[in-house]
């Protein structure tokens, strides 16, 4: 039995736009008004002759959207959460926004001018370091296809036999000690010990010292060590755009903000108590509660507070 795949409304409607300037009328401002990709897609399935049909433009609308919204808000968590547990690294977060956006209102903000400097600079660390941890996509799949493929592990060549499907673990590459040096091991309330993803979450070691300005070369110290987005003609093509928007969303929210860890609930006679307490749950979160659905995402709650800045109970 076949099933029926409606068109969402949204599809009839830039279908009809496509239409009327195929066929030979004025052009609609709503089809130029399109985004590229967008108006591609609706181009593609349109026409006398469409090189796709409705249900692939449907499915090519639909990753659009999630890879765009679903893996940026992720990672955007995952900063706010490493930030509100390290006030320090907090601090010079907003003292490099200070510095970087020189006063300036966010809608007078340039994305030739700003962001360039921005992610050359301590916020460009910041989503830099979080990718690193919190990969989005933390495995890759790979197929060798119909031939065998060469694969170099430590200067020696193997064969992968034809269609093979190869998982690459990103994960543990991004936290591979020998390239990531692990600052220290955080002691777990139940007497384990174990390298939290917290413990290692350092933006400062993209930092060159010497130049004040993130330095991938530097941090970065072999080839395949850091591939948050894929690499080689594969890489996503949506990475400028992630980039962008994470910058311009922590921007937009930590240089009038701080992000604080909830104390309310927490054990201990006094704040300070209670904040180190809340601290090592947000550890105990950011390691053992992270699942994987559509993409890396808490999948326990870590309660924060948003307050104005020079309002924090709590200071590196």
């Amino acid at each position: 039995m076949e099933t029926s795949h409606a068109r969402p409304p949204f599809i009839k409607r830039e279908q009809a736009v496509y239409r009327t300037s195929y066929s030979g009328e004025a052009k609609s401002p709503r089809l130029e008004s399109l985004p590229l990709p967008t108006k591609s897609l609706v181009s593609a399935a349109s026409g006398p002759d469409p090189l796709i049909d409705e249900r692939a433009l449907q499915g090519n609308m639909f990753i659009f959207l999630l890879a765009g919204h679903e893996t940026t808000a992720s990672t955007l968590q995952f900063a706010i959460l490493c930030l509100a547990s390290n006030p320090l690294y907090q601090r010079r977060l907003q003292s490099s926004l200070d510095v970087l956006l020189e006063g300036k209102h966010p809608s007078a903000w340039s994305l030739q001018h700003d962001f360039p400097r921005l992610f050359r600079g301590y916020p460009g660390a910041v989503v830099r370091e979080t990718i690193r941890l919190f990969t989005v996509l933390p495995f890759y799949l790979r197929w060798t296809g119909n031939a065998p493929r060469p694969l170099v592990l430590q200067g020696k060549t193997y064969m992968v036999p034809s269609d093979t499907l190869v998982l690459v673990n990103i994960s543990a590459a991004h936290r591979n000690p020998k390239y990531w040096p692990r600052p220290k091991i955080v002691e777990d309330p139940d007497g384990e010990e174990m390298p939290y993803a917290l413990s290692e979450y350092d933006p400062g070691r993209w930092i060159n010292p010497q130049t004040g300005e993130v330095d991938e070369a530097m941090a970065v110290k072999a080839a395949g060590a850091y591939i948050p987005f894929s690499r080689g003609s594969r890489e996503c093509m949506g990475r400028r755009f992630a980039e962008i928007e994470l910058i311009a969303m922590l921007s937009m929210l930590f240089l009038g903000r701080s992000v604080e860890l909830n104390t309310v609930g927490q054990p201990g006679a006094d704040e300070r108590t209670r904040w180190e307490n809340a601290r090592k749950k947000a550890a105990k979160m950011l390691s053992r509660g992270i699942g994987f659905g559509v993409a890396l995402k808490m999948m326990d709650e870590v309660p924060i507070r948003i307050v104005r800045r020079g309002t924090e109970k709590h200071g590196p």
